[in-house]
């Protein structure tokens, strides 16, 4: 009904006064749901070719993109300060939520927050040093 009346509003100009108004407003009803069945019988269309390949985005994420990390980086890792590596295990390899790490963690979701981007900055920052000496 709201698509209808938007339809009708947007395309009211082409009303020709004194004609049938209700049938006028039945046919734009008819034809919004005509659209919305194809669109529909489109999109199941899609999703049924998706459903089979293998590499589809519509397979859900059954585990965490990588449980391991490079010598490097894990070495970079456990050289941060225990809060900052703590959060950062937590929300990019666990992939937790900040609120959840947060709770885990007993600390606030802002201290999370500053944390991670304090711990990601330093991470990133050891992680250039052998790079820059090079």
């Amino acid at each position: 009904m709201q698509e209808t009346t938007l339809r009708a509003l947007r395309f009211g100009a082409s009303y020709e006064a004194g004609s049938n108004a209700r049938a006028w407003l039945f046919r734009i009803m008819f034809s919004v749901f005509v659209s919305d069945c194809r669109r529909r019988r489109r999109q199941q269309r899609a999703f049924d070719a998706l459903r089979d390949d293998p590499n589809a985005w519509l397979k859900p994420v059954t585990e965490p993109a990588f449980t391991a990390l490079l010598p490097p980086l894990e070495g970079a890792l456990s050289g941060l300060p225990p809060s900052f590596a703590a959060v950062i295990e937590l929300v990019d390899l666990e992939q937790l939520s900040y609120r959840e790490a947060a709770q885990r963690l007993n600390v606030p979701v802002g201290t999370v927050m500053s944390r991670l981007h304090r711990g990601r900055r330093a991470l990133a920052a050891v992680v250039a040093q052998p790079a820059q000496a090079a």
